[in-house]
């Protein structure tokens, strides 16, 4: 139950905000500039590299839950 809930701080803290940023952030540049296609393009790919490089840290995060229970608590300690 515990890796649930720092699954769910991790997405509350980092995905979700990052995601809504850059997803409203392209829209916002694309509509006032006329962006190419490309570019719109070029964003869309970025967006969804950074969903794959948030999930690859929340499956670090289960794992290191699994292997190593408290680990959170050490690197707390350590700042």
């Amino acid at each position: 139950m515990q890796g649930f809930y720092g699954l769910l701080i991790t997405l509350s803290i980092f995905v979700i905000p990052l995601w809504l940023i850059l997803h409203y952030r392209s829209k916002s540049i694309a509509e006032r500039h006329g962006v190419p296609e490309a570019e719109i393009n070029r964003l869309e790919q970025l967006e969804l590299r950074i969903e794959k490089l948030m999930q690859r840290a929340e499956h670090l995060e289960q794992i290191l839950d699994e292997e190593r229970p408290g680990w959170r608590d050490t690197l707390r300690d350590k700042n």
